[in-house]
């Protein structure tokens, strides 16, 4: 549980009941504070960030297929005489691009844009299931915090009628 953690080390922090009458517990429920929280969750959270790389590489490789073929470029040097002698040699340069591509080049283009929805979708997905784990811990914090103030005024309320009980035993006025 990812919570879990934090609602110990904050029960551990607040201590016995003589402690939690001492201080005051404040706790983070400012909706500012909740935003600035889930900013810093999202963006020190390493699967976030590595969801965030792969959505920004499926963008790239859209940018990547462009819109026409490559062009590729090419050369060649035949015959050359004496082994050394380049002037008298033949130089063939070679410019192609494939024109019929047969629909590859939209298929590319469709596939890498599913990619990229694909992606959106993932990193959308892990930022709500990170958000609401979050959320729950924050949850259980209020919870372990509330129980602890209310076990501490009932610990107060006990105390002070163990006082009022030792008066009146005192006294003799109350019996077993």
């Amino acid at each position: 549980m990812p919570g879990g953690a934090a609602l110990a080390s904050l029960l551990l922090s607040l201590g016995t009941a003589d402690t939690l009458r001492a201080q005051e517990i404040v706790l983070p429920l400012d909706p500012a504070v909740v935003r600035s929280l889930t900013r810093a969750l999202q963006t020190a959270n390493p699967e976030l960030a590595a969801r965030r790389a792969a959505l920004q590489a499926a963008e790239t490789r859209v940018a990547a297929v462009g819109w026409a073929p490559p062009l590729t470029l090419s050369g060649e040097i035949d015959d050359v005489p004496n082994g050394t002698d380049v002037g008298g040699a033949g130089v063939r340069i070679v410019l192609e691009r494939e024109f019929l591509t047969g629909g590859r080049r939209a298929a590319a283009r469709s596939l890498a844009h599913a990619d990229v929805r694909a992606a959106q979708a993932t990193l959308y997905a892990a930022e709500r299931r990170i958000l609401a784990q979050s959320s729950g811990a924050i949850l259980q914090i209020v919870h372990g915090a509330t129980v602890a103030r209310r076990l501490a005024a009932e610990d107060s309320l006990l105390q002070a009628a163990e006082v009022s009980v030792r008066g009146r035993f005192s006294v003799g006025e109350a019996r077993y």
